[in-house]
């Protein structure tokens, strides 16, 4: 197998994380003449990670996936039993909720 180190490096990312009272240093990062771009924000894990370590952009798209499963959760309340919506709540809501909460509880 070969691995073409230019396709890694095209998709390859840095994230410069500064807190509020910081300035941005712009640094060229590369390999074999190849830059790497630096990015505001990226996604790891689920996560969404902003440089400036805020939740804003995670928030935004947790409350999209928790809209989507709580719209999901009451159009098959009617066809289902309280017994089901319970697994359903704990495999969908719940699973959501608990996803990512080490990183949560730090901040």
């Amino acid at each position: 197998m070969v691995i073409n180190y230019f396709q890694i490096i095209k998709k390859t990312h840095y994230l410069y994380l500064m807190t509020k009272s910081s300035s941005f240093i712009d640094m060229a990062i590369g390999y074999s003449n190849k830059h790497i771009t630096c990015s505001s924000n990226k996604k790891f894990l689920g996560i969404a990670i902003e440089k400036s370590l805020s939740w804003k952009d995670h928030v935004d798209q947790f409350i999209s996936k928790l809209c989507t499963t709580y719209y999901a959760i009451r159009l098959i309340k009617r066809f289902m039993s309280q017994d089901t919506l319970k697994l359903v709540y704990y495999f969908s809501f719940l699973s959501l909720m608990n996803y990512g909460i080490t990183f949560w509880e730090n901040s």
